[in-house]
């Protein structure tokens, strides 16, 4: 039998065992949670104030009028509450194809848009990183499937960032026209992201997403560059507080090993 008549599984494991090894189980993980993830003196409800950013990929019109600003959105794993949308920018989707020639360029594909979803949400900030709600973790680069009352799409983390007094996005700005107010820098070139973005690891701020600006799209950066390159890029930030590559140049070979 598969439980017998003192309640045994078996009988051999007590079911009052197994509900006090979950007991344990779960002491276990609100004690981690409590003294590892939340800020020390915080109290569960008293979160920061996280921003972050989240890019979605070749979708058609239907999915992006599903998306609606103000709405809740939900972690599409778990379903636990992951912020609410503020804002929402799209673009004509683009990629690169293959001409009868062989060559290869970037170009419109049709009927197709991609997504810069900017999300407000409660969380943690601390030395292991962000968290939505204290336990949804939010990391530059990783997936995230984003579900609303209207739509599930899968997504990539942009960007995020932390601030007791966060707001939305700054109103529009435009494309500095002088050359001396890009941002250069000299960093490693750690590869692509995706077709519109790569990372550069700096000593200052280690790993960071940069987006191609259109000035550099039609180069293909994957001819020339590799993985461990030292690179030299002047950049400006959007509205959206993306970093917008205008410059990219090689300064130095990557790293070999012996």
């Amino acid at each position: 039998m598969f439980l017998d008549d003192k309640g045994r599984i078996f009988g051999k494991v007590s079911i009052i065992d197994i509900a006090v090894i979950l007991f344990i189980c779960a002491a276990i993980g609100g004690a981690y949670f409590k003294f590892f993830m939340t800020p020390q003196g915080q109290a569960a409800g008293q979160f920061d104030t996280l921003i972050y950013q989240v890019e979605v990929k070749t979708v058609r019109q239907p999915s992006v009028d599903a998306i609606i600003e103000g709405a809740a959105v939900y972690d599409g794993e778990s379903g636990n509450p992951i912020g609410e949308i503020i804002k929402k920018e799209v673009i004509p989707a683009k990629g690169y194809i293959e001409k009868a020639d062989g060559t290869v360029v970037q170009a419109m594909i049709p009927e197709r848009y991609d997504m810069l979803i900017t999300v407000k949400t409660h969380g943690v900030e601390n030395d292991h990183g962000f968290f939505a709600g204290g336990i949804i973790e939010l990391k530059r680069g990783s997936d995230l499937r984003l579900r609303s009352k209207r739509i599930e799409v899968h997504s990539r983390v942009f960007d995020i960032w932390g601030d007791e007094n966060a707001a939305a996005p700054k109103e529009q700005e435009t494309q500095p026209q002088e050359e001396d107010e890009f941002i250069r820098i000299e960093g490693v070139f750690n590869g692509g992201i995706d077709a519109n973005s790569i990372e550069v690891e700096t000593e200052a701020e280690g790993p960071r997403a940069y987006v191609l600006g259109e000035g550099v799209m039609e180069e293909r950066y994957d001819e020339f560059l590799h993985l461990g390159d030292i690179i030299a890029i002047a950049y400006y930030e959007d509205e959206y507080n993306r970093r917008i590559i205008v410059e990219i140049e090689k300064t130095g070979e990557r790293a070999t090993s012996p």
